[in-house]
């Protein structure tokens, strides 16, 4: 029974062929498949691209591997023709964070740039760089302010340690630079 099944099956294909060549015209060659769009950017590894901090991350608040959001502040543009527009959503994480201590010590905060979403497809991104130094050093006038007091009070040099240095703090809309990194194929936005 199997072997009749697989026979009708055959013929039946076979049927179908036969068909679909009658329906051709003698001498016309069957027309080609139309080729796939193909994406004609290819986004170089190392391409910078500007974007805009949109949660305030913090070195008192955030800790080691938490997410912040970012979008792409400028359209990413490739041979002329946009590939990422602006708005585009980014998520960074935050690498290493430490709060201020006291003695003067400021704040640590070094961020991530992880990757953007164009409609789900994801852009790894390396290399954040955002403005100056955010914190406050202060542990050089504390150094001075404890041989001050060392020389006047013995007492009061224990008070240069509860100065607290300062929390490094970027707030939602800073501006920074991340960079593609690695080559990547995008369609034109259109």
């Amino acid at each position: 029974m199997p072997y009749q099944r697989f026979a009708r099956a055959l013929l039946a294909a076979a049927a179908a062929l036969g068909a679909s060549a009658a329906s051709a015209q003698p001498g016309e060659e069957p027309a080609p498949a139309a080729p796939a769009a193909a994406p004609c950017c290819t986004v170089p590894a190392r391409t910078p691209v500007a974007i805009e901090i949109t949660d305030t991350v913090n070195s008192k608040v955030n800790h080691s591997r938490d997410a912040f959001a970012f979008r792409l502040a400028e359209p990413l543009v490739i041979d002329g023709r946009i590939v990422a527009p602006a708005g585009t959503p980014g998520v960074g994480e935050v690498v290493h964070a430490a709060r201020a201590r006291a003695g003067g010590k400021a704040g640590e905060l070094i961020l991530a740039a992880r990757y953007l979403d164009l409609n789900g497809t994801r852009i790894a991104l390396r290399s954040l760089r955002y403005g100056r130094r955010q914190g406050v050093d202060n542990s050089g006038a504390v150094n001075t302010g404890n041989m001050v007091a060392a020389a006047v009070l013995p007492v009061a040099s224990v008070i240069g340690y509860l100065i607290a240095g300062g929390e490094v703090n970027i707030p939602a809309g800073t501006r920074a630079e991340a960079q593609i990194a690695a080559e990547t194929v995008l369609a034109p936005i259109e």
